[in-house]
């Protein structure tokens, strides 16, 4: 084969190769993205906190236990990408730089709770929005009729559902902070 046939060949085959090389660092991105982890474990608690705000895919991933984004199959990244993350931006907005946290620690573990702030709980009243005041334990929103602010204490019920946005637990792995969510689908045929 002449030098010049060569040559050709070679030229023509590395722009292949950059495309194949592209395509595999977007498909290993989110393993990437697993495990660059927080100082402390309330910093991760806002960084999964801030990608629900933002609907940021990335950091969501590199703020969960690397573990438990080992453990997703194509149908859970499926899930959690494109339905669950956005949703979860949609209905609720937490501010994360603006919540009081306090953290239990237990040697590499801790949880992480929300002691103080407003998350707002969106269009969830009459089309209002709904915010929770966490420190006083109350929520406040607009009456659609009066046009008047109404604030109410937690019921019983109402703080095992703030509980569920409040509480966080976490888990240090290779000296880094993440929260320790799971990241499986739940399935269709959950009971209730």
């Amino acid at each position: 084969m002449s030098e010049r046939l060569r040559n050709i060949r070679k030229s023509s085959a590395r722009p292949l190769a950059a495309v194949v090389v592209a395509v595999m660092l977007a498909a290993l991105l989110p393993l990437f993205a697993s495990g660059c982890g927080a100082a402390t474990p309330a910093d991760a608690v806002r960084n999964f906190l801030k990608a629900v705000d933002t609907n940021n895919w990335n950091l969501f991933l590199s703020s969960v236990l690397p573990d438990q984004v080992r453990k997703m199959t194509s149908d859970d990244i499926v899930y959690w990408r494109d339905t669950a993350l956005k949703q979860a931006g949609q209905t609720v907005k937490y501010n994360p730089g603006q919540l009081g946290m306090k953290t239990q620690l237990k040697k590499n573990t801790a949880t992480v709770l929300i002691v103080s702030g407003r998350i707002v709980l969106v269009k969830a009243k009459d089309g209002a929005d709904v915010v929770l005041n966490i420190g006083k334990q109350t929520y406040s929103y607009v009456d659609s009729k009066t046009k008047k602010v109404v604030t109410q204490p937690f019921s019983d019920r109402e703080k095992e559902i703030v509980k569920g946005l409040t509480e966080y637990p976490t888990q240090k792995y290779k000296t880094q902070w993440y929260v320790n969510f799971p990241l499986q689908r739940p399935s269709s045929t959950t009971t209730q």
